[in-house]
């Protein structure tokens, strides 16, 4: 038997095989399937540089050149989609990133918490430190949100409101996440820090005068949106000076190149949040004719959406994903995989 004979016995049926999973998108397949695709593919690119050196049979070269290349985009590739394809797709991208960079967004946020308990605790046990707290410029703001109510907008003046919004509060969005970068993650430090001490002052000043029901009910449906978009925002940044601080056995250049598209993305999800938030900061947050209670519970529900979409939006796709590059790059044993496969 010569050797393409050989070859062509052994193989055929993986050939087949593999012809048969590169027919389906990868988000569809479980994880067997995965790595038998994965298995398969790495097969079928040793028969090819094979045939390709050893034997004289271009039709079967060109065969195992087609399968290979197919099964190469289904791992790799990015194929021509529809438009709502593109579009979950964008969404499934920001939501696993997310997830990918939890740590430093989750910091950004921490941070912001901290400061707020903090800044109560330190005035405190230090009353005198209040003119160092709370600036000057921001005294006239305290005493509005002290009144407990909310001034009446025509829809002219929840419009302009709206436009300032969401060409303001993008922008120093944009300027946060690069100073940070930049800053090698202490301007994120020093934003999130001074904010959240504002919020926590703010909220004693308002629990002094028993509003503060009134305050969160008044900022959380527009806040939900838009402080989240912040820490994902800063995320970013921590993201873009880690690799810069700790780029590893990569240089600083490849480190960078690679951390700036994870931190693209996350700050064009920011941009998105905080973008939505700003017609409900407009037209609804700061409405004295929309009960506080309504508010409360439009809050809820927005922050049970993005909790959702964030954390769980195609968690079974990065599952499969992470699976098919750890397996590529060898980087688990077979017996690891079953375990991951099996939930272990």
């Amino acid at each position: 038997m010569t050797n393409e004979q050989a070859l062509l016995t052994k193989r055929s049926r993986d050939w087949l095989r593999l012809q048969a999973l590169t027919q389906r998108s990868l988000k569809k397949m479980t994880d067997e399937e995965v790595l038998e695709l994965v298995r398969l593919y790495r097969r079928a690119s040793g028969d090819l540089a094979f045939a390709a050196a050893e034997m004289s049979n271009p039709d079967l070269v060109e065969y195992l050149n087609g399968i290979v290349g197919k099964a190469y985009a289904t791992l790799y590739r990015r194929p021509s989609k529809r438009a709502t394809e593109a579009v979950w797709d964008a969404l499934y991208l920001a939501a696993h990133t997310f997830r990918k960079h939890w740590k430093p967004i989750g910091f950004a946020a921490l941070l912001f918490f901290v400061s707020a308990f903090v800044s109560v605790a330190v005035y405190n046990m230090f009353p005198a430190t209040q003119s160092l707290l709370i600036p000057p410029s921001m005294q006239a703001n305290f005493d509005y949100w002290m009144t407990g109510s909310h001034d009446p907008r025509t829809f002219s003046e929840a419009n302009q409101a709206t436009v300032m919004y969401v060409t303001n509060n993008p922008r120093v969005a944009i300027t946060t996440n690069a100073l940070n970068a930049f800053s090698f993650g202490i301007f994120g430090v020093y934003s999130m820090w001074s904010n959240g001490a504002l919020v926590g002052l703010l909220g004693m000043k308002m629990a002094s005068v028993g509003k503060l029901g009134f305050l969160l009910s008044s900022i959380a449906p527009h806040g939900v949106s838009e402080i989240g978009g912040f820490f994902v925002s800063c995320g970013a940044g921590f993201v873009l000076a880690m690799a810069t601080i700790n780029p590893g056995r990569r240089s600083r250049a490849a480190a960078l190149r690679e951390a700036g598209k994870d931190a693209f993305v996350l700050i064009m999800l920011s941009l998105v949040m905080i973008a939505l938030a700003a017609p409900i900061e407009g037209f609804f947050s700061f409405s004295p004719a929309i009960p506080q209670p309504v508010k409360t519970v439009f809050a809820l529900v927005a922050l049970t959406g993005w909790l959702f979409y964030l954390v769980g939006f195609e968690r079974k796709r990065s599952d499969n994903e992470a699976l098919a590059q750890a397996a590529l790059a060898e980087k688990l044993p077979e017996h690891r995989m079953r375990q991951i496969r099996e939930g272990g």
